[in-house]
């Protein structure tokens, strides 16, 4: 049976770069285990008012660069789509709107929401002494390297809160953060442990919590093959694009037909993150950082030689293009796996629960580019079209 030992409650704290990652979703597995482990009493989580301030900036930028991005779509939707002016059902897409203050206060206010609901203790910096930090400063030690020194002040000023914090506790305390500085910073505090991300942490967690940890891991590679082959699935039917540069720009939009195969998917981190309570059919999750090698085979009607005839307000002489590309992408992938045991009480592989392929939504719809694109002449269309 599962060995589940209490330890100690971990104090963690988490930097801007952790909201950053998970792409501010407060619902992402991360965000919502973290509060689970928290109602537990397994973790105490931190935040320093300047990263508070800092992730509250980077709410502001990025709907500033979300509504700015709508307004370009939807002013080019309206151009494209003039006929719509004469849909008494549609006529309303016309007049869609992205209100920049009303998003930010929303996003705004779901932090806020995390922050109670987690029930965060903010750290102010009133304690850090600044001639601690000038000192960092001029000897060029973590986080401050040469250039980017603005960048590197509010830094040094939320490591040196946590480290107080740390030291009032007398306590060691986890920093979560993919940032390398921090990292460093880390690294030479006698305060501090660092964790690249919160998925880390849960491992640790887990890994000393259970004693079947290893077990999982090895179910994972015994099945290695069919679980390759739904997340294959999976990638094959996310959404793909053609870049503006197929055809120099001129190929005819909605004439793409894309198909991708998946040639190879190579693991370079994996994770169990959670090891839920069920005792007989327990599901693991696992957090895989992968790449993912395809290959798209494209068609695509080009009008670069083309020429319209505005009388019958079409194209003559479109060339059909027929060819393939070969491309990798990094993909993050959480796994879920359904387990049961034996006649001998031994952890089994039963079923794939899920596979979730970009669970934070950062990577989005694929643009394939045409770099390494190779034309294919006509047995092209025997044999795939």
């Amino acid at each position: 049976m599962t060995q589940r030992i209490r330890q100690p409650i971990r104090l963690v704290a988490l930097d801007t770069e952790v909201f950053d990652r998970e792409n501010f979703n407060y619902q992402s597995r991360a965000f919502t285990k973290l509060i689970e482990l928290v109602q537990d009493e397994k973790i105490c989580l931190y935040l320093t008012t300047v990263t508070q301030q800092e992730v509250m900036a980077h709410i502001e930028h990025l709907t500033q660069q979300a509504s700015s991005a709508f307004k370009n779509l939807h002013k080019d939707f309206r151009k494209q789509a003039k006929i719509i002016y004469n849909s008494l059902i549609f006529q309303k897409l016309l007049n869609l709107s992205l209100n920049n203050d009303e998003l930010s206060n929303e996003l705004k206010e779901q932090f806020n929401e995390f922050i109670k609901k987690s029930k965060m203790e903010i750290l102010g910096i009133d304690a850090v002494s600044a001639e601690y930090i000038f000192t960092k400063y001029f000897k060029i030690l973590p986080p401050f390297k040469n250039g980017q020194k603005k960048h590197e002040f509010p830094d040094a000023f939320a490591i040196a809160a946590i480290e107080e914090k740390a030291k009032t506790e007398n306590r060691k305390i986890y920093v979560i953060s993919g940032d390398h500085d921090w990292e460093k910073a880390s690294n030479q505090s006698e305060y501090l442990i660092y964790k690249e991300s919160i998925d880390k942490l849960l491992t640790e967690i887990i890994e000393q919590e259970s004693s079947e940890v290893d077990l999982c891991y090895k179910i994972l590679d015994d099945n290695w093959s069919e679980i390759k082959n739904e997340i294959s699935h999976s990638f094959s039917s996310r959404e793909f694009s053609l870049s503006d540069d197929f055809a120099h720009g001129y190929f005819e939009l909605g004439s793409e037909y894309i198909e991708v195969v998946v040639e190879e998917i190579i693991i370079i981190d994996k994770s169990i993150v959670d090891i839920d309570e069920e005792v007989e059919s327990p599901v693991v999750t696992f957090e895989l950082k992968t790449e993912i090698i395809y290959t798209a085979y494209i068609s695509y009607d080009s009008t670069e030689y083309a020429y319209w005839d505005s009388e019958d307000h079409t194209y003559y002489g479109i060339e059909k293009v027929e060819g393939k590309l070969h491309q990798k992408v990094l993909t993050p992938v959480e796994l879920e796996i359904i387990l049961f045991r034996d006649e001998s009480y031994n952890l089994c592989f039963n079923t794939i629960e899920n596979v979730d392929l970009d669970p934070n939504g950062l990577i989005g719809t694929i643009v394939l580019t045409p770099g390494e694109f190779e034309e294919i002449e006509e047995e092209f269309d025997s044999c795939f079209f």
